[in-house]
């Protein structure tokens, strides 16, 4: 009788212990699918107005990628785009030639940029980690904007996939941040600093005066 009731006992442990076990490795396997990251580098940009700064979208850690699309939305009252340049098929970026490349627009009115290509026969699939696109923009004047980063990773379909279409690569997207700082005229500096030294004169010299006439009395 003893040795049934621990047999009993002994079955309602294992299977909630089973049961978790179960659920750590699906999140685990879950996580692990999901290591691959698109993001705007660097994170957090700042420039005086006026000035130009550039950023990357870039990509991290992914394996059998095949495509890429990508849409990049700013402030357009704080950010003017200066120059696009595409880096898929470059030493430093993604996939291999030949690309077949489905749209490239930049629209400055929306603050928007969208990209979409894929390889194409006989070209591998790419892994590891580079850069999709740099983009130099322009502190058009004072403000924050974010850079709002989507985009979408594809595979290369393997031999027996039924229909032969690409999937989304599981990953991560990490949007950027910029802050323009606006820029003082030497008209409005020179004065400033002129106040400012007048007030540290006569503040100096009020305690240096205050410290005489204690002395005096």
């Amino acid at each position: 009788m003893v040795a049934g009731r621990c047999d009993s006992s002994s079955s309602k442990i294992v299977l909630p212990f089973c049961l978790l076990l179960l659920m750590i490795s699906l999140l685990s396997s879950a996580q692990a699918s999901a290591t691959s990251i698109v993001e705007v580098k660097p994170s957090t940009s700042s420039a005086d107005v006026g000035e130009m700064f550039i950023v990357n979208v870039t990509v991290t850690d992914v394996e059998n990628l095949y495509g890429v699309q990508v849409a990049l939305h700013w402030d357009s009252s704080v950010l003017r785009v200066a120059e696009v340049d595409v880096r898929v098929g470059l030493s430093d970026g993604v996939l291999y030639s030949p690309c077949v490349t489905a749209q490239n627009e930049l629209n400055q009115e929306k603050g928007e940029y969208l990209y979409a290509v894929r390889s194409a026969s006989p070209a591998p699939s790419f892994n590891g980690s580079g850069n999709i696109v740099r983009i130099t923009f322009n502190a058009s004047s004072f403000g924050n904007s974010t850079l709002d980063l989507e985009a979408g990773l594809y595979d290369l379909p393997p031999p027996d996939r039924w229909p032969p279409a690409s999937l989304e690569i599981s990953h991560l997207t990490i949007d950027g941040s910029f802050t323009a700082i606006p820029e003082f005229p030497n008209e409005i500096i020179l004065p400033l600093f002129m106040i400012l030294t007048l007030f540290v004169v006569i503040l100096f010299t009020r305690r240096t005066g205050g410290k005489s006439s204690n002395r005096a009395s």
